[in-house]
Formats: C-alpha cells, structure tokens, sequence
C-alpha cells in the first residue's frame, strides 16, 4: 500500500480583493467588458459577472440575456456609476446630504448592504441630538 501524500493548502490573504481590482482596471481600460449598462443619454461598461454577483437587478436582466441594461431614469447617471464602482471596490462614499439619492439608487438596483447602510446614515441624521434641547410642541389651535 503507498504512503500516504503530502497535501499542501495554498491560501493566497488578499486574493478576492486583488482580482476585483484587477476586474475594475480592466473595466476602467474598457478590456473584456461585455455589458453596457444604459443611464438616459450615459453609458457605462462592465463585466457582467461582477453586476450579477452585487445586484439581483443586474442578474436578472442579465438572466433574461439583455447585453444592454437601461436603468430608470429616476436614478442619476453619477449614482449608478458610483455604485458600479462599489461593486467592484466594497467600498462608497455618502455624503450626508447624498444618502437619500443614494439610498433611492441602491433600492432601484437592490444593493441590501448600501440599501442598509444608507438608511442607517439616514436615521442617524434624524436622531436627536443627546444634550440638545427637545422641540417645542406645535400648539393646537
């Protein structure tokens, strides 16, 4: 009977994030994109991998076969672009004063963990003030 072999587990730490950026300088060279995401007049291209994997409403476009996906015209072009780069990066920025768009955007493309975190910047902004005096009632005529 032979002995038993040797086998050795090879784990490479930052492997995920080195290939999502690798698929982003891709994207951003216009190399092996091949979906063109349609935002009124604005376009953008992608892997469609990488919108299928962060967005139920990219995969199921993508599912139907589209190759061209127009997104409502309710949801800016800068925001669509924004969170496209999220997908690929893990990584937003919200401006306060952004974070309902943003939270509109990531609703109509169904992004949960923006969706999530938006409301919470959200709710946060509209939470009293520990400290600060309460409202003074409206009175009732």
């Amino acid at each position: 009977m032979a002995a038993a072999e040797a086998v050795h587990h090879i784990h490479l730490q930052n492997f995920s994030r080195s290939l999502l950026e690798t698929l982003n300088g891709q994207r951003l060279g216009g190399h092996f994109c091949d979906v063109t995401v349609r935002i009124r007049e604005a376009s953008l291209r992608a892997h469609r991998c990488v919108l299928a994997a962060g967005s139920p409403f990219f995969q199921d476009k993508l599912l139907l076969g589209h190759s061209e996906i127009r997104v409502p015209p309710v949801v800016p072009a800068q925001t669509v672009r924004q969170l496209v780069e999220f997908l690929y990066s893990g990584s937003l920025v919200v401006a306060q004063g952004e974070a309902l768009q943003v939270l509109t955007a990531a609703s109509v493309l169904r992004i949960q963990t923006v969706i999530d975190e938006c409301t919470q910047i959200i709710a946060r902004a509209r939470a009293p003030v520990p400290g600060a005096p309460a409202p003074l009632p409206t009175p009732v005529p």
